[in-house]
């Protein structure tokens, strides 16, 4: 990650500790780091309060993309129903929101139209009940 996207991160993340959160995965991601402790520009104690209040991985394995590289439909099975609705949010390696999609409660395989988003890398979150429950990278390529 060069500058201009650190500091865009770093200015998301001290809006909103969702998008902090989001911003660590995505330098995560993007360094290859395993998970670092801690966002650079957020107290440690502050992150760990993030992590830990706002990411529960209980579907992580449950949840799968493909194909993967993807080129116009991105196809999204559930192994385990939700008895909620799940909010996937798409954003690119910026930290840019690229689609925010509502899978429907109770629903175990949906096709997603992704048509519209640039050839490039992106990070999937998995959202329920307010809590992150899944995040997977997205690769799109035509």
């Amino acid at each position: 990650a060069d500058q201009t996207q650190l500091n865009y991160l770093k200015s998301t993340a001290e809006k909103d500790y969702a998008a902090a959160y989001m911003a660590q995965n995505v330098l995560r991601m993007v360094t290859n780091d395993t998970f670092p402790e801690f966002i650079p520009w957020i107290s440690e104690e502050e992150s760990k309060k993030l992590i830990q209040s706002n990411y529960s991985p209980e579907m992580d394995n449950d949840v799968i993309i493909y194909p993967n590289p993807a080129r116009n439909v991105l196809t999204i099975q559930l192994e385990q129903e939700s008895e909620a609705d799940l909010l996937l949010v798409i954003a690119d390696m910026q930290g840019r929101l690229a689609m925010k999609v509502i899978i429907p409660a109770y629903t175990n395989k949906m096709e997603l139209d992704i048509s519209a988003l640039p050839n490039s890398v992106y990070y999937c979150l998995f959202e329920a009940d307010n809590k992150f429950i899944a995040d997977k990278k997205l690769i799109i390529i035509r």
